[in-house]
């Protein structure tokens, strides 16, 4: 697929894999759209809610997709993308990044539920930054920052934080990983417990064309509906009860949301 380097907005088509390894097993897969977005080049237009992009497409209004600043970052109320920027380079310890690149689930019909975004941020046209937002259904956010991409790689360690699934403790850590190229973004997370892997979680997405037509296409395609994130994490969940895991209390939420990754020994 040809690309323009100017783009703003890129739509993805992509599979989700999730396996439980223990302590019982469990998998399941789910496809879904995709947004990816330069936050950098959004940033630095004053009208960018009037940019060019398909009709049925809105940034910070109701459209049949959009997508909303106040989803992410700190998640305040009259967020911009120049605040999300700003905010992205602070928890990154970066003054200034030349290109940041947001890959996230849309809103569908003003409904949505973003589990991960992941930044890719850029200097002198290399990634040297990832960051992986993790959002749980009970209204708590985390940041895990990998830097130095080039000499730390693209796996690294992070320490557990956030209480994602009532099936697991805030125990363990993560190995993140997260590649992509122009047309293609591959994202992979393994969750181990006292160094035994307990979860492994993949995405696979590719880039299509981004217009009406398609966005039609693909919801179809995908049976994608207001809310379809959000029901089916807790349509797994029910199935985890029903395998009759050990189910966890929630803990209260942590003051500090952002853990800067490792490089792997």
């Amino acid at each position: 697929m040809k690309t323009n380097k100017n783009q703003v907005f890129e739509l993805f088509d992509g599979n989700i894999f999730h396996q439980r390894h223990l302590p019982k097993t469990h998998f399941f897969k789910n496809k879904s759209l995709f947004l990816q977005i330069n936050l950098s080049k959004l940033s630095s237009n004053k009208n960018f809610k009037k940019m060019k992009k398909p009709f049925l497409f809105s940034v910070d209004n109701f459209n049949l997709i959009s997508w909303y600043a106040k989803d992410h970052g700190d998640r305040k109320k009259n967020l911009t993308p120049k605040n999300l920027v700003a905010f992205i380079e602070k928890i990154s310890q970066e003054n200034a990044y030349d290109k940041i690149l947001l890959f996230c689930f849309p809103r569908i019909l003003g409904f949505g539920f973003n589990p991960l975004s992941l930044y890719y941020c850029y200097k002198n046209k290399k990634l040297v930054g990832v960051v992986f937002e993790v959002k749980n259904t009970f209204g708590d956010i985390h940041h895990y920052v990998l830097n130095n991409i080039g000499s730390n790689g693209l796996s690294q360690k992070a320490n557990k934080k956030l209480f994602v699934s009532p099936f697991f403790q805030n125990k363990g850590y993560y190995v993140l990983k997260a590649n992509k190229n122009i047309n293609k973004i591959i994202i992979e997370i393994k969750y181990f417990i006292k160094s035994k892997l307990s979860l492994t979680a993949n995405l696979d997405a590719k880039k299509i064309k981004f217009c009406n037509l398609e966005i039609i296409k693909y919801l179809i395609k995908l049976k994608l509906f207001p809310g379809n994130v959000w029901l089916k994490i807790h349509l797994e969940a029910y199935k985890l009860w029903m395998k009759k895991l050990e189910f966890f209390k929630t803990p209260n939420q942590q003051c500090n949301k952002v853990t800067q990754a490792e490089k792997l020994k």
